[in-house]
């Protein structure tokens, strides 16, 4: 009896283990941080800043902004903005373009929701104008 008190445990955190390291492998490798050459030629969208919903490893989930009687809503476009150049995301962080730089839609991003659906949204990058 003792030695199968000791032995469930054991096989019960290396099955959880096992799940979790095999669940992080099995992710979608890395995508390029860097603006590929089709974007740099796309026409400049009018969204002029998105809210980060979800932040991933790679970039972030997105809701477009706009001013509506003087207050920001993000409830519009959604899409994922890709962290090139390094930006780091987090929940609610509002991505803005300055001044001479604009959003761009180029490529599609693949994820499974909680509900396990498949979702594309359009990738975001930003370019100069």
């Amino acid at each position: 009896m003792k030695y199968i008190l000791v032995i469930l445990p054991a096989l019960l955190v290396g099955c959880v283990a096992g799940f979790w390291l095999g669940h992080e492998a099995a992710q979608v490798p890395p995508l390029m941080s860097v603006m590929p050459e089709s974007a740099k030629n796309r026409p400049c969208e009018r969204i002029r800043e998105f809210e980060i919903f979800q932040a991933l490893r790679e970039g972030g989930l997105a809701h477009g902004c706009e001013t509506i009687s003087g207050h920001r809503v993000c409830r519009g476009q959604l899409a994922f903005i890709s962290n090139q150049r390094g930006m780091e995301f987090f929940d609610g962080k509002i991505v803005r373009v300055t001044q001479g730089k604009c959003f761009v839609f180029d490529g599609v991003y693949r994820y499974t929701d909680r509900e396990r659906r498949e979702r594309n949204v359009p990738m975001v990058w930003i370019r100069e104008r």
